[in-house]
């Protein structure tokens, strides 16, 4: 029953609990889409599925097995260790194993206190064959479902571990902890071309539904111009329950006329970033002093090119910045008038420019002691870089004590996580002020650094070193005040 269960056996069983009603649903159909999801109810279960019909193979070739060393896990974080695996062994994820195979454990710490238990199978996925199956363009499932205007999403539950590995391969999974060496039954998280396998499957389960439903990865979308096209198109929740597949309850949105899709709001004709693209220029407060002013005129002039009447509309604040006027500037109206119209130009066309899919991205990062910051742009007609979208964050107390190279890398991570819907799974730039982070992908040290190099292994980007007197926009957005958002 819709918002029963809670039990194990109920689990088990399948429950509609935590599922989303669209709140723009009128009654009538808020009881319409219950009794079709009552109808497939024990889809709707917190433990993965069995999917029939396929299985996780990881070629090698003739490589031979390799057995990495295990990183220190400090005292502290032997007990989650051993209660993570005690779980996937009670939940038939993993085995116990006499592999001559052996990839590390790697924690990262998550904001709530808990750790997250992933491996570093960057070894084995050396040495792994590549499978070419094709992803999805997200571009193109996000303007699908955004002409419509009733939308259903869909979570598989844990989606790798609904697909069961082959098991000549499952020693190749192997890992080490200080409960012995196990292998995994299932697929696991960070296995080269597990996405391929996983998309593979989806498309073989909706083939032919292209009209009213898009998947990507565990993703899945039902879409429909109208309200009884939409009770059909769900009631293909068949073709999944068929397939031997999961869906997670509280982690659906049922029925909404826009809703969060692959990182954008979609529906109705709309289709935007969730997170605001301009943040760090709308956020950006009145200068109060001479470098204050001097970092915002060098962000605002490196577009000036893009910018009509720039010298114009920059004179007032640049009359602040000369040597005879005092460190603490004095704001006025005509500066404050000027000011904003400078940051409206930056945030609109011709400066800002929407993406092209068809065109590679190029994305800059840099940290100050108090700020990260990116901006994503992409070439235009004349070869000139773009922006695209801008984003910064202030440094939380604890992070402020990293050390430089440490934000650098904090910076990558947090802004290719962030620009996730834009560069993910295609071929991008990524350009940096420090050299050090050359050497990211290849770092061998067991750091909290290798922690971030892990979650940037499904990233296909090339690292591209900037020297920092060549980059104004990085130069500007780190000197952004401590006080602004």
């Amino acid at each position: 029953m819709l918002g029963g269960g809670g039990t194990d056996k109920r689990e088990s069983q399948g429950s509609l609990k935590g599922i989303k009603l669209a709140p723009t649903l009128t009654l009538k159909q808020q009881e319409e889409v219950k009794q079709i999801l009552q109808e497939y109810e024990s889809l709707f279960r917190n433990i993965p599925g069995v999917a029939k019909g396929v299985e996780h193979q990881i070629d090698t070739g003739e490589a031979k097995p390799i057995a990495v060393n295990p990183y220190h896990i400090t005292g502290g974080y032997v007990k989650k260790v051993g209660k993570e695996v005690r779980d996937m062994l009670k939940a038939g994820i993993i085995a116990p194993s006499e592999s001559p195979w052996a990839a590390p454990i790697v924690l990262l710490d998550k904001t709530d206190g808990s750790v997250c238990f992933c491996l570093d199978f960057r070894k084995l996925n050396h040495v792994t064959k590549a499978d070419a199956y094709p992803m999805p363009r997200l571009d193109n499932l996000i303007e699908t479902t955004g002409r419509c205007h009733y939308i259903t999403c869909l979570d598989l539950t844990k989606g790798y571990y609904q697909v069961k590995m082959n098991p000549r391969d499952q020693e190749k999974t192997a890992f080490r902890s200080p409960l012995g060496l196990y292998e995994f039954k299932v697929m696991a998280f960070g296995l080269k071309n597990v996405p391929t396998t996983f998309q593979r499957l989806v498309d073989k389960i909706l083939n032919g539904l292209s009209r009213c439903t898009v998947a990507y990865l565990a993703d899945i979308a039902v879409f429909s111009v109208t309200w009884e096209e939409h009770k059909v198109h769900l009631r293909h929740l068949q073709r999944l329950k068929e397939a031997g597949l999961t869906i997670t309850a509280n982690k659906c949105q049922i029925g909404g006329a826009t809703i969060q899709y692959l990182g954008h709001m979609v529906g109705g004709g709309v289709i935007k970033p969730v997170e605001a693209k301009v943040e760090a220029i709308s956020t950006w407060s009145t200068p109060t002093s001479k470098w204050k002013v001097l970092a915002f005129l060098g962000l605002a002039g490196y577009y000036r090119k893009f910018i009509p009447n720039f010298r114009k509309l920059a004179a007032p604040l640049s009359d602040l910045t000369r040597k005879k006027e005092p460190d603490e500037v004095k704001w006025t109206s005509a500066c404050q008038q000027f000011f904003g119209a400078l940051k409206g130009a930056l945030m609109s066309g011709p400066v800002l420019a929407a993406p092209d899919y068809n065109q590679e991205f190029t994305v800059f990062t840099d940290a100050s002691n108090a700020r990260i910051w990116a901006v994503l742009c992409q070439p235009g007609p004349e070869g000139d870089l773009h922006p695209i979208a801008y984003i910064s964050k202030k440094l939380l107390p604890r992070e402020k004590h990293l050390s430089m190279v440490e934000k650098e890398c904090l910076a990558i991570v947090w802004a290719l996580q962030r620009l996730k819907p834009y560069i993910w799974e295609r071929g991008f730039v990524l350009c940096t002020d420090h050299s050090l982070l050359i050497w990211l992908r290849s770092m061998k040290s067991k750091s909290k650094l290798l922690r971030w190099v892990l979650l940037l292994q499904d990233f296909n980007f090339t690292i591209k070193s900037v020297k920092g007197s060549l980059n104004i926009v990085a130069d500007a957005l780190s000197r952004k005040p401590e006080s602004e958002g």
